[in-house]
């Protein structure tokens, strides 16, 4: 299959045709200006959009009967769709989507219905994932902070809203016109955010401004202002098709209502045949636009990713806005709340996050949750997980001029990148293949590395890497300092590992419909096994394969570290 277009802009059908060539703006009506407009230093309304290529990394599949004990090929159902976690810059991401190869796909399945998005809050700070080491999660020490994503700007505020003025404008045209957009804010940005999102999509296309109120806030008594204790989440239709569906809550108590009903346009109380009004009880309310759903404080949803929204908040949207299988989007997706909530109602789901760690954490928690639904023998689910690579003179571009890199993720540290090995052993038994992974470590293991630094209240620690082991070291206020060796064996490396009996066949296990870049064989992982906060343990040994007839096969094994680095390996293998 050919590349999607890398180094070619968007077609003009999907630009203005109004503009001049050299002042298209995507969807901008130029011979109409708004009614009211935001505007800020440098802000550019005219910009063409490059499409980066979408490659294919890997297919991975849950099979139902893994818990038997033997896996077997089974193909699924044809459908017409399968979900997708992307890895990439979003604007590049939507920009493939909009006018590449897979817009017909999309298009096919009814289009985008709902888009939500829970962007940087332009909070001025860069957040950290909690990350643990080993087996042990209650061992405090071995608790350690990895970067996750930005969200400071050098440049200003103007930085900040550029990228989202730019991306707004590609989720107005990516949506299907009965879909809707959730963009989750605070008070920082939320009345910027408005302007811009009345602008983009026109002042008529508001529905709510709804307001998140978290009960559990735990106010911050030193400073003279009350706690912020709310978010914001701006909904907007792209037509007045859009889905709505209403939702109800459970009240506190239940209340007794005389029964009533609308009779041309009269409202009208029935009453009982002895003339008396008959009453109900109601145990429901029609939800408002004040939601009170709780922060996640401990909580086992937990997947240690800042600024995770609870899967009561993402329901309730998702609810609202589509219906079963719709497909929605979510285009800054961190640890994938919004997938695991379309996944578990019934919808199609596409995840976009340019944080290595960030996907790497939506892949584990969709493999946990498919891992849950699959209860029919030989039933084969799973989602494609993809890259999206710059075009290459936007590449050169950035490497002559650094000024470019404000990017809102980054990552900042890559451990083990073509530097870590594994070893494995495989046991043959007929026709049946399993895989043990039996070591893992740091080529480049001798000298000693700082890895990151980390400031928190009660004092400093950094984490070093010392002849091939994480060690922490902490720095009390008393001027003390602890070492702890976090990666106490060879195994408190691993986070996840996963196993491709049949690597570069082309029969798969799942339909292919993407249409999009596959340089190579794609990885088709059937057996995983993972850490998450919950479970520290990890299986070292995998579930056997059971292979169709002899003959000589590839196995491929790709282990992820703690830091979400991945390191790949094929094996030659015959089966006689």
């Amino acid at each position: 299959m050919g590349p999607e277009n890398s180094d070619k802009e968007i077609p003009q059908r999907f630009l203005d045709p109004k503009a001049k060539p050299s002042e298209n703006l995507l969807n901008t009506p130029s011979s109409v200006a708004p009614e009211v407009e935001l505007l800020w230093r440098g802000k550019k309304r005219h910009k063409n959009q490059k499409i980066g290529d979408l490659r294919m990394v890997e297919r991975v599949h849950v099979i139902s009967n893994a818990c038997a004990g033997t896996l077997r090929r089974s193909e699924s159902a044809q459908d017409p769709w399968t979900n997708k976690l992307i890895r990439g810059d979003n604007r590049l991401v939507m920009s493939s989507l909009l006018a590449g190869r897979m817009r017909r796909e999309i298009e096919d399945v009814g289009g985008i219905k709902l888009i939500y998005i829970d962007p940087p809050f332009l909070v001025g700070s860069n957040y950290k994932m909690t990350l643990l080491v080993g087996e042990d999660n209650l061992d405090r020490p071995n608790i350690i902070q990895e970067f996750a994503y930005k969200d400071s700007w050098e440049a200003g505020p103007s930085a900040y809203l550029d990228m989202m003025y730019e991306r707004l404008w590609l989720i107005k045209e990516l949506l299907a016109d009965d879909g809707s957009i959730w963009v989750h804010c605070d008070w920082k940005a939320n009345f910027m955010l408005r302007a811009i999102l009345d602008e983009v999509f026109g002042s008529t296309a508001f529905r709510n401004e709804i307001i998140w109120y978290y009960t559990n806030k735990i106010p911050d008594t030193r400073k003279r202002q009350y706690t912020n204790a709310t978010d914001t989440i701006l909904y907007y239709c792209k037509s007045d098709k859009s889905i709505f569906n209403w939702q109800f809550e459970k009240r506190e108590k239940p209340i007794r209502v005389s029964r009533m009903k609308k009779v041309e346009g009269k409202k009208i109380y029935p009453k009982g045949p002895d003339g008396k009004c008959v009453y109900v009880t109601r145990e429901e309310r029609t939800a408002d636009n004040v939601w009170k759903f709780p922060l996640l404080h401990a909580h086992p949803e937990m997947w240690g990713y800042p600024t995770q929204k609870p899967i009561q908040l993402l329901e309730r949207i998702i609810l609202t806005g589509t219906n079963e299988g719709d497909l929605v989007a979510d285009f800054f997706c961190g640890s994938g709340t919004s997938l695991e909530v379309a996944q578990r109602l019934g919808r199609n789901w596409i995840g976009c996050d340019l944080g290595k760690i960030a996907v790497h954490v939506c892949r584990k928690r969709m493999v946990k949750v498919l891992n849950e639904e699959t209860g029919v023998s030989g039933k084969v689910v799973g989602f494609e997980v993809l890259e999206a690579d710059e075009p290459k003179d936007l590449k050169l571009k950035k490497a002559a001029n650094a000024v470019l890199s404000n990017d809102f993720h980054r990552d900042e540290y890559n451990l083990t990148k073509n530097v870590a090995y594994f070893k494995i052993n495989i046991s043959i038994n007929a026709l049946t293949v399993a895989v043990a992974l039996t070591d893992f470590g740091l080529s480049s293991s001798q000298t000693v590395t700082e890895v990151f630094e980390f400031k928190g209240k009660t004092g400093s620690s950094k984490v070093i890497l010392d002849n091939g082991q994480l060690v922490k070291i902490l720095n009390k206020k008393d001027g003390s300092e602890q070492r702890c060796l976090l990666t106490q064996k060879w195994s408190d490396w691993i986070d996840y590992w996963a196993v491709d009996f049949e690597y570069g066949e082309t029969q798969s296990l799942t339909v292919d419909h993407s249409n999009i870049t596959r340089n190579g064989a794609i990885f088709n992982s059937v057996w995983h096994s993972f850490r998450t906060p919950r479970n520290r343990s990890i299986e070292l040994s995998s579930s056997a394969w059971e292979y169709e007839g002899p003959g000589n096969y590839k196995v491929a094994v790709k282990v992820i570290d703690i830091f979400g680095n991945e390191t790949f390996q094929v094996f030659e293998t015959e089966v006689l």
